[in-house]
């Protein structure tokens, strides 16, 4: 795809530079990442079919060519501002980590990793890459910690198995941001955290004989206890092997399986077994 004829180009970088703020750093990273792109995205441009009033003497002189010439609008493509917050977000996610490429740029402070992106589909697939390498990282420390022990004020074990299996009760913040990293879901976002400040909700973890995660559970208390939330790695539904556990806690602290959850695979099987 190349990059059309834009009679105001220079808007595109005032457009990103909208969503930065003062943060120098992400204004540079998100103007690589984009400026080329949208360049090139024609559902965010507009035809010009005659030479506007006050047109710079470049565009004078180019005008009689044959040339098709747009002009970049940014309420031509409506889903521009929503892709534009998407890959903001990803930026500061990036920043906050201080990845070791955001350090490579080019003589205008550019990363040149977003440089490359030659479209909405490259980038999204380099966001890709760099989240997994992210996760991974934080997967490993997590299950560093996990496995040094020394971790009573996190957890709470309520029910073993003879295996070495258990079950605990995720207690702080800091429990939850550990069963996220390695388990690479959202429990551990922040979302979650205020639930552990009352009574209506409450976290548990299978474990494996190490003790580390397999599988998430949020239990909440209104009339009854209910399970209403079951996941395990990235979201995933729990592997068959792992149902028997959560069915017998499930029976031995007298917790509902909730109705509204009926549809989720992992919840068909776990009645099943109940």
């Amino acid at each position: 795809m190349s990059t059309l004829n834009i009679i105001n180009a220079p808007y595109i970088d005032s457009y990103l530079c909208n969503f930065c703020g003062e943060n120098e750093l992400l204004r540079l990273s998100l103007c690589a990442a984009l400026s080329n792109i949208i360049k090139k995205h024609a559902a965010a441009m507009v035809v010009v079919e005659e030479l506007p009033d006050g047109a710079p003497s470049w565009l004078i002189q180019k005008w009689d060519t044959q040339e098709v010439w747009h002009k970049f609008d940014e309420r031509a493509d409506v889903k521009l501002p929503g892709r534009v917050f998407g890959i903001v977000s990803w930026l500061e996610y990036m920043i906050a980590h201080e990845v070791e490429w955001l350090k490579h740029v080019d003589e205008k402070g550019r990363p040149l990793k977003l440089l490359q992106a030659s479209s909405f589909d490259h980038l999204e697939t380099i966001m890709g890459k760099e989240n997994a390498k992210i996760a991974l990282k934080r997967k490993n420390a997590a299950e560093k910690q996990l496995l040094a022990g020394n971790m009573k004020d996190e957890f709470e074990t309520v029910m073993t198995f003879e295996n070495g299996y258990s079950i605990v009760r995720l207690k702080t913040d800091h429990a939850l941001d550990l069963e996220g990293d390695f388990l690479e879901h959202c429990i551990g976002d922040g979302d979650y955290d205020y639930c552990l400040s009352g009574n209506v909700s409450k976290f548990y973890s299978l474990r494996d004989a190490k003790g580390l995660p397999c599988v998430s559970m949020r239990v909440d208390r209104d009339v009854i206890k209910k399970l209403t939330e079951i996941r395990g790695r990235r979201n995933s539904y729990p592997k068959n092997k792992f149902i028997p556990y959560v069915a017998t806690f499930c029976k031995e602290g007298f917790i509902d399986l909730a109705d509204a959850f009926s549809f989720d695979e992992g919840f068909r099987m776990l009645r099943e077994e109940f």
